[in-house]
């Protein structure tokens, strides 16, 4: 049986989405786009590594969009 388990939803972290807007707001174009992509990669790594499953940290992670 697998469970998932998401203690609090990544959209709702305030220190993330300040750290990766504030970073956003001064980066355009395709500089912008690698930035958020360095971004999802590693909060994903970083979401399965803890136990979430794929699919569920990959929604989380659009939920920040």
């Amino acid at each position: 049986m697998q469970s998932n388990v998401c203690a609090f939803p990544l959209y709702r972290q305030r220190r993330i989405v300040s750290v990766v807007a504030e970073a956003l707001s001064s980066k355009d174009g395709e500089h912008a786009n690698r930035f958020w992509r360095q971004i999802a990669r590693n909060l994903l790594r970083q979401l399965v590594a803890s136990g979430v499953a794929v699919e569920t940290a990959e929604e989380e992670i659009r939920m920040l969009l």
